[in-house]
């Protein structure tokens, strides 16, 4: 999944680019609901892994008839199938349609640039049991699973964090965080979305704290498996992919709340 940081920099972009490309006033509360409803699907209950896992399950829309598959998507037609009327109605539930779909970006468009996985045979394969090794694509090499999903400066868990930096540079994030935090207390109220408990939000901004202050701290903004240049035309991808699919569905119901 994508960070904190990639997803709420996405938010930021997105908001940004739909009121200059669409005449569209939002107010700071209308801007407070999404950033916060962008964020609140990352909110877990849990401290135990498996039943974090399972949450996210719930949390992000994930198919229980593909949990076999060693990347898992969110199914974006079962949140809207659900929550439509929500969608077209309160941004904060906009915010969590947008975070589901630049997860669903961050699988289809990074991952399918960066990297892929291969049996036992050198065969690409989507089912986990049979992943044996990673091809990642930047360097036309073939790691173990160790190596790729080790804790040390070698695999992907590296980038994330060397990937918050690089975004912070290129799109200038600025977050006050106790600002979010005293706007939320008093105004962040769930409008009906079952899966997440929305009383989660401080946590998840005190997380998205700690993520900001953890990149003051790279040094080196070299990666092992993305390019810095895929990862920043992600982000400008999910807000043009998403606001030209959001008018299309909006023919057919899917619109932005006017004020």
């Amino acid at each position: 999944m994508a960070s904190f940081i990639i997803h709420h920099t996405a938010g930021m972009e997105f908001l940004k680019s739909l009121q200059e490309s669409s005449n569209i006033s939002l107010t700071q509360d209308d801007i407070n609901d999404f950033l916060l409803g962008n964020l609140i699907v990352d909110s877990v209950r849990s401290k135990d892994w498996q039943e974090v896992q399972e949450e996210k399950i719930a949390t992000h829309f994930r198919s229980r008839d593909k949990l076999e598959y060693a990347t898992q998507y969110p199914d974006l037609g079962a949140f809207l199938e659900k929550y439509k009327e929500l969608v077209t109605s309160d941004y904060s539930a906009l915010g969590y349609f947008f975070h589901l779909f630049t997860d669903y970006m961050f699988f289809t468009y990074l991952f399918d640039k960066t990297f892929e996985y291969y049996d036992e045979s050198g065969n690409v394969v989507e089912l986990q049991d049979y992943v044996k090794s990673v091809h990642v694509k930047k360097t036309d090499k073939c790691v173990s699973l160790e190596e790729f999903y080790g804790s040390d400066d070698r695999g992907i868990y590296h980038d994330y964090t060397v990937m918050n930096r690089i975004v912070l540079d290129e799109f200038g994030l600025e977050v006050d965080i106790d600002a979010m935090l005293e706007w939320a207390k008093n105004n962040f109220h769930n409008p009906g979305i079952e899966e997440v408990d929305y009383a989660g939000i401080e946590s998840v901004l005190n997380k998205l704290r700690g993520y900001l202050k953890s990149t003051d701290e790279v040094q080196d903004k070299s990666l092992n498996v993305f390019r810095p240049e895929d990862v920043t035309e992600f982000i400008r991808s999910v807000t043009k992919v998403f606001i030209s699919e959001y008018y299309k569905k909006s023919e057919k119901g899917l619109v932005l709340k006017m004020k």
